[in-house]
């Protein structure tokens, strides 16, 4: 089975992995305190720390592939941040040090 994006859309900004150094305390402190912060680290951990990851939004489908069936479906609203974080895929270490 695989799984790939369905649509592909602009989230909202939201504190993620990825976003810029200039992020207060207080919302590092925010995002750190909620309930959630572990499931999020695990969700953002497949960025792999890219510096500026790829965020996709939308449905992800998991196909059969001998009969193209959809076997589930996930919306990325329900994920952490709303996203699917993806790395950037830039190999060069003065834009993404990953």
């Amino acid at each position: 089975m695989t799984t790939a994006p369905a649509t592909l859309d602009r989230p909202a900004s939201s504190l993620g992995a990825g976003q810029p150094a200039h992020v207060s305390h207080l919302e590092l402190h925010r995002r750190v305190a909620r309930p959630d912060y572990e499931r999020w680290q695990r969700h953002v951990s497949a960025a792999a720390g890219c510096a500026h990851p790829i965020r996709l939004h939308g449905q992800l489908h998991t196909v059969e592939p001998a009969t193209g069936r959809i076997r589930s479906s996930t919306l990325t609203r329900d994920m952490p941040d709303g996203v699917l974080y993806v790395p950037c895929g830039n190999r060069r270490a003065t834009v993404c040090p990953s």
